[in-house]
């Protein structure tokens, strides 16, 4: 039986919600060890679950497979700075008309000392199996372009347990092109 669009969407949605507690809790140092800020995020996500009116079996497997990410990044060296954060850039502006560039950006991090320490703009990206991802992407591009940066990383949930993180690192002169080209 095909998996549905709104059950696809259930997963992803619970899942960026439970990352998102987890990854805020060490980024503030709050509920304690890392096994209770996985914890503490699982019940945020069964809360929200129970909002959504999501199917049980869309809850376990989601689950599933947030507390393997959780096990296989436990010892990440990435620092978590900011986490859903919103952004707004303007792109174009006349008299007649404004286009602002918005978005939310899933994490922002710092790599470790001996990875150069940069930022990076961190896309989480659920998905039934895990596919080479484009690297002239708008999302990440727009990310980067808002932010003034030039890495990227998209980070690949698949719901079959396996994961994967691609790295992108941008020229400034083709993020400002991507910018103009936008608005055209």
């Amino acid at each position: 039986m095909p998996i549905s669009y709104t059950t696809s969407l259930d997963r992803g949605t619970i899942f960026h919600h439970m990352l998102a507690s987890l990854l805020k809790a060490r980024r503030d140092d709050i509920n304690g060890s890392y096994k209770d800020q996985t914890l503490a995020a699982v019940e945020e996500g069964c809360r929200l679950s129970a909002e959504l009116g999501a199917d049980s079996s869309v809850l376990s497997l989601t689950i599933e497979v947030f507390k393997s990410y959780a096990e296989e990044y436990r010892y990440d060296t990435w620092r978590v700075l900011e986490v859903e954060q919103v952004v707004t850039k303007t792109m174009y502006e006349d008299d007649e008309l404004r286009i602002d560039f918005n978005g939310k950006i899933d994490l922002l991090a710092e790599t470790s000392p001996r990875e150069g320490s940069l930022i990076l703009v961190v896309d989480h990206k659920t998905t039934s199996s895990l596919y080479p991802p484009q690297e002239l992407q708008n999302q990440a591009m727009g990310y980067c372009w808002s932010l003034n940066l030039t890495r990227a990383t998209i980070d690949q949930v698949s719901l079959s347990g396996k994961f994967k993180r691609t790295p992108f690192a941008y020229q400034e002169n083709v993020i400002e092109r991507w910018a103009k080209n936008a608005v055209r």
